[in-house]
């Protein structure tokens, strides 16, 4: 079973857009906030999986490595290939 999509052009697009009343745009843009909230983001995420690591490892040693090998922790855990 074959699904064929009917083939549009960038001038049919806009045209569809404006009987809805709006106007064909692309803005890529990203304040210097956004920048900023997307980095932060990020680090918050690295600092609580380095702090949950070292919480881990402190009460259990080397077996929570073992553990955390089966959820890809440690590094040990199995590969896909």
């Amino acid at each position: 079973m074959s699904v064929t999509h009917p083939q549009t052009t960038p001038d049919a697009d806009a045209g569809d857009l404006s009987g809805f009343g709006y106007g064909q745009q692309l803005k890529r843009k990203i304040g210097s906030y956004g920048s900023f909230a997307a980095g932060f983001s990020f680090v918050s995420f690295l600092t609580t999986v380095f702090q949950l690591f070292f919480f881990g490892f402190s009460f259990a040693g080397p077996a929570f490595c073992g553990q955390a090998a089966s959820v890809g922790g440690c590094g040990a855990g199995p590969r896909a290939g």
